[in-house]
């Protein structure tokens, strides 16, 4: 029997979460959402085999923040970092793909490019 792989999104705008819920949903994974990086450590402590695709700016716990909470805590997660947004001449992108990321996307990215990013470290075949 093969197990759904679970993706926890996290990200502050409650349009985004929503849209690839149901995206990635459509595409045969199970999906959780959280509106800050706490929010998504949490559920990481109860869905391991998953991966967690978090936005760089949330209020509380930021993105780099979670990223290197969840390396620290659970190295088997992959993390997708992604991010539209940047701070001055700062490249947090860059900096989560040093820190760790399996993987950086920038936003706006299509609910079909996620899937393939997510079904290449998921290991997972296309549905």
């Amino acid at each position: 029997m093969t197990t759904k792989t679970t993706i926890i999104i996290a990200d502050d705008d409650p349009l985004v979460r929503t849209t690839y819920k149901v995206c990635f949903e459509r595409a045969g994974f199970e999906s959780l959402t959280a509106d800050d990086g706490r929010q998504a450590l949490h559920l990481l402590e109860r869905h391991r085999n998953c991966v967690l695709l978090l936005d760089v700016f949330m209020p509380g716990m930021d993105g780099i923040e979670t990223l290197l909470d969840a390396r620290r805590l659970y190295p088997e997660v992959s993390v997708i970092v992604f991010s539209g947004g940047t701070s001055g001449q700062y490249d947090f992108l860059d900096a989560a793909r040093k820190l760790g990321a399996s993987a950086v996307v920038h936003k706006p990215a299509s609910p079909q490019q996620l899937v393939a990013v997510i079904e290449s470290l998921a290991k997972v075949p296309s549905p």
